[in-house]
């Protein structure tokens, strides 16, 4: 009666968590323990569960950081194979400020890019609290025409034409130049990425002045900076996103 008992209330739990914990290790992130009882089986079953869940849960983040990175660091590549490649096929026959102007960008998305480097190295104190924006003028303005030109090598790839449009005389606005540069080179590569061939994308840059979107009394105005595309849109449930 001991030895049914023991196996009724020990074994059959051991070997089934022994069974999930197999299924687990062949990449069934899905398997769970089925324990219902309150005792140090039940406790453990659970414990067990919650491991798993938070290991399923870092394995997304770490795929979605991988992806992350991975277009973050292929749009200044893209820029700078681009020009690098027209110069190489126009030797001895470019001339000299087109020349000039190709390896500007060059040397600028270099730069960016060792940028983008280094921010990965901050990574480590973003998640200890430990990261400071930092809080400069910028000329948006500046940062749109400069990106148009940058990325004018991966539009005529696609056959897409790209097109400014800055309002006169926008205000100078407070952030962080990198990232506000980062963040307008993603918005222009998607569209760039999305739209039809043949097609064109438009950025802006206008001065707004909708009081309900200045939220700090200390500013009286904003920037707004917009793309847009002929691509397919975003569909309706993943606008949210």
């Amino acid at each position: 009666a001991l030895t049914l008992l023991l196996a009724l209330l020990v074994n059959r739990p051991v070997s089934r968590m022994l069974k999930v914990i197999r299924e687990v290790e062949k990449g069934n992130m899905s398997a769970r323990v089925e324990f219902t009882s309150r005792d140090e089986l039940g406790v453990m079953g659970r414990s067990f569960n919650s491991m798993i869940d938070t290991i399923h849960k870092l394995s997304e983040m770490k795929d979605d950081f991988i992806s992350i990175v991975s277009h973050e660091l292929r749009t200044p590549l893209t820029s700078i194979k681009y020009f690098a490649e027209v110069m190489l096929e126009r030797v001895g026959t470019i001339e000299p400020a087109r020349q000039q102007k190709y390896l500007r960008v060059i040397n600028e998305e270099t730069d960016r890019l060792t940028r983008l480097i280094n921010d990965l190295l901050d990574l480590q104190k973003i998640s200890a609290g430990k990261f400071k924006w930092k809080l400069e003028e910028i000329r948006l303005d500046q940062i749109v025409r400069n990106t148009v030109q940058t990325f004018s090598g991966a539009g005529a790839a696609r056959n897409v034409q790209l097109i400014s449009q800055v309002d006169p005389g926008l205000p100078v606005v407070l952030g962080d130049n990198d990232k506000i540069v980062q963040l307008v080179a993603n918005l222009l590569s998607n569209a760039i990425k999305f739209t039809r061939a043949g097609s064109k994308v438009v950025v802006t840059a206008e001065r707004g002045e909708d009081p309900a979107l200045i939220t700090d009394h200390r500013y009286h105005a904003y920037v707004k900076v917009s793309t847009t595309d002929e691509g397919i849109g975003i569909a309706p449930e993943n606008l949210e996103k």
